[in-house]
This record gives C-alpha cells, structure tokens and sequence, in this order.
C-alpha cells in the first residue's frame, strides 16, 4: 500500500517536472516569435503545477491512512504508556495487564483482558 503510493507521488513529480520544462520551452518561441505558443505553454504550466499539487495530497492521505492503521492495531498500556499490539493481554514492558477499548463504532465497554 505504501510503495504504490510512493510510485504514484514519484510518477506525478516526473510528470509535473516533464510539463514544467515543456511549458518553458514552449513559452520562449511565443516570446521571441509566435504568440501562440503562449497557450501551450500556459496549459502545461498548469498541469504541472496541478500535479505537484496531486502528489503532496497523495502523500498526505497515505500518512494519515498509515496513522490511522496504526492506531486501530496498537494500544497503549495505561501504566507505563508502552505501545503493544491490540491481541496482547499484558504490557511487554511493565507486565500490567491491558484494557482494550472497543473500537469507535461499538456501543461495549472496555473489556479488561
């Protein structure tokens, strides 16, 4: 999951850097000769720039989606504040034993394992 964001937010950038330098190329003859080149450059200018802007979105859903998968698998040991694994029934640093809070759609009380 991570890795095909990364190639997706990597293949933007190459795209965005490819109509960058286009649009530059195109915007030196519609200054030196013909103004119509100025259209194209001007569209590829935005499209670069729009997927710049593609790929940090990207990225940010993915850390977010990553942070929240991380918070549904792990659970915090209330006396030593040690992260462990949802299914463990005892802290792996201090030895306490875990209250496992229901997940945010469920009406249960914490179940004490």
């Amino acid at each position: 999951m991570r890795e095909d964001a990364e190639f997706k937010s990597i293949l933007m950038l190459g795209l965005s850097a490819m109509a960058l330098f286009f649009s530059f190329g195109f915007f030196l003859p519609a200054v030196l000769a013909e103004p119509g080149f100025l259209v194209v450059s001007v569209v590829l200018f935005v499209i670069g720039i729009a997927l710049i802007i593609a790929s940090r979105v990207v990225k940010h859903r993915m850390r977010k989606q990553i942070a929240r998968l991380t918070d549904e698998l792990h659970v915090k040991c209330d006396y030593c504040g040690g992260v462990n694994d949802r299914d463990q029934h005892r802290c792996a640093f201090c030895g306490a034993p875990i209250v496992t809070l229901p997940h945010k759609g469920s009406s249960a009380g914490p179940t004490f394992r």
